[in-house]
């Protein structure tokens, strides 16, 4: 089992002041990678959670000026994965027959990722050239589960599940 995570929060009280004659940059950003291996001679489990938040919270009454260009960003990146697998190779007991009758692996993986903007209403974002606000985010997932058994096995099992979740969103209120 691997979990992983990161958090990356700004948040501007309300009646702050931020005023500026050039560019004028606000910015989150938080990225996790959780990748494992699990290998096993009978039973693998393998199990990654990645994690990232990215947030920036605008309160009301703050005002934002600039003569030159705003940016406000978030960006959160995760990757989960996970690999899994169980062989058994080729045993027998005096009578030849296989000492284990089963072989399973069993991984799965799950990727989740918040970035948000919140410009709460009666905040000002006032610039003299451009005014960009904008969350992005990027999310993998990857399982593989591989099972195998080479002698008079009676049974193989493989199996790999993978999720993902996310919300990027700018709210602009």
């Amino acid at each position: 089992v691997l979990v992983k995570s990161s958090e990356s929060n700004i948040t501007i009280q309300n009646g702050s002041q931020i005023y500026s004659a050039e560019t004028t940059g606000i910015g989150a950003s938080a990225g996790s990678d959780s990748s494992s291996i699990a290998k096993s001679a009978l039973v693998s489990i393998g199990y990654s959670q990645a994690t990232a938040k990215a947030q920036v919270d605008i309160r009301p009454g703050v005002k934002i000026h600039s003569d030159g260009s705003i940016d406000i960003g978030t960006s959160a990146t995760t990757k989960a994965a996970t690999e899994t697998e169980t062989s058994k190779e080729e045993e027998k007991s005096a009578q030849g027959r296989s000492l284990s009758k089963i072989a399973a692996s069993v991984g799965a993986s799950w990727a989740n990722l918040v970035s948000t903007i919140t410009v709460a209403q009666g905040a000002e974002v006032i610039a003299g050239r451009r005014a960009k606000i904008a969350s992005s985010g990027e999310t993998e997932t990857e399982t593989v589960a591989a099972s195998g058994l080479y002698a008079n096995g009676t049974a193989a099992i493989a199996l790999g599940l993978q999720f993902s979740t996310a919300t990027v969103k700018t709210d602009i209120q």
